[in-house]
């Protein structure tokens, strides 16, 4: 609606330029340069209600049956709706179960610490994501998701394991015991098997704390525990459970040998928990043309306790040729020759100077 056609010019009268003036009232209002009648209408609004209704009648609402959509779509929500929009998400649902295992699987994937579950940006964003998304706490992920993950995980190494080795074949066991920054040390056992269709398949059985003294009987006695996880061989395991203590990784390779095939996302999706009775650690005959080959660093202890142990033994070709090296350049000749690029890249290293006309000799060629 123009300005000159509005209501309002019925009570106001142009008192100059940009000024009006209420006939009613006599009072002088500004309309700004564009001529706007907004103060005019604000004006019989307050001051003279009668005149407002009589000028500016109130509006009849649609009829529902000429705009049913329009008296749908404006419709103005329950009480009970507005409550269950604020309601936070069953753990049961769904979509919570959804998140939960993105959460979880990004966990194990990335190698992400329990506690970012607990962060206040994550937690942000899983906000923007879900409103009514309840986040499970540290304590949940620890001992409970994680290790049903790890079962069902375990029960599909044990299956494909059982498939492959039904005739017999070669599996090879890689295992390496290490000590993290806070004295804690750690044993982490890799299966290699290669299919029909020579593809190599490559699985974390688990990184577990080794609180014994890493002498050859116990480590010994530790793969071929470790082993019997697996299902490759009769050994009785019931003394080599998974503890809370015990666990540290359940991911796959992260070389990309699963690029068809993704154990851990294949676990997420099955909606078939494993039972009480697969879930554990059973025993089972395998065939006598079975092979084991168990793939170790050059330490003494370690290459003891598998020369004691019923498999086949393996050292490393990367750290025996590290070892060559090692040997070599510990030669008198060498060392010398070494101490001399020492001092050249310490120089560079502590001298501004010299590491910046390093940087400018280095363009110019």
């Amino acid at each position: 609606m123009s300005s000159s056609a509005s209501p309002c010019w019925k009570v106001f009268a142009r008192s100059g330029q940009s000024k009006v003036e209420c006939n009613i009232c006599q009072r002088v209002l500004s309309t700004g340069k564009d001529g706007s009648t907004s103060s005019m209408k604000r004006h019989i609004a307050r001051y003279h209600d009668d005149k407002f209704k009589e000028l500016f009648p109130p509006t009849a609402a649609p009829q529902s049956s000429s705009t049913p959509s329009s008296s749908t779509s404006t419709a103005q929500p329950t009480i009970s709706q507005s409550l269950n929009k604020q309601k936070p998400l069953a753990g049961s649902t769904p979509r919570a179960q959804s998140l939960t295992d993105s959460i979880l699987y990004m966990i194990c994937v990335d190698l992400q610490p329990l506690s970012i579950v607990e962060d206040i940006g994550f937690r942000r964003l899983m906000s923007t994501s879900e409103k009514r998304y309840v986040i499970p706490c540290r304590k949940t992920f620890r001992t409970k998701l994680i290790p049903e993950l790890y079962q069902a995980i375990l029960e599909k190494l044990r299956l494909a394991v059982k498939e492959h080795c039904v005739d017999g074949g070669t599996v090879c066991i890689s295992t390496d015991a290490w000590s993290a920054r806070t004295a804690s040390s750690y044993v982490t056992y890799n299966l290699h098997i290669i299919t029909s269709s020579f593809e190599m398949k490559a699985y974390n059985v688990g990184t577990f704390e080794f609180k014994s003294d890493h002498t050859a009987d116990n480590l010994r006695e530790h793969l071929c525990k470790a082993v019997a996880m697996c299902g490759l061989t009769n050994i009785e395991t019931t003394e080599f459970t998974l503890s809370q203590e015990d666990f540290m990784d359940i991911t796959s390779d992260s070389e990309g040998e699963f690029e068809d095939e993704d154990p851990l996302h294949d676990a997420l999706d099955d909606d078939d928990e494993p039972s009480s009775e697969s879930s554990g650690i059973e025993s089972q005959q395998m065939p006598p043309n079975l092979h084991i080959y168990i793939t170790t660093d050059n330490a003494s202890n370690i290459s003891k306790a598998v020369a004691e142990s019923p498999y086949h033994h393996i050292k490393c070709f990367a750290h025996t040729i590290n070892l060559a090296v090692q040997k070599g350049l510990a030669v008198a000749a060498i060392q010398r020759q070494l101490a001399r690029v020492r001092q050249i890249v310490k120089y560079f290293r502590k001298s501004n100077k010299g590491k910046y006309a390093l940087q400018v000799s280095t363009c110019k060629q």
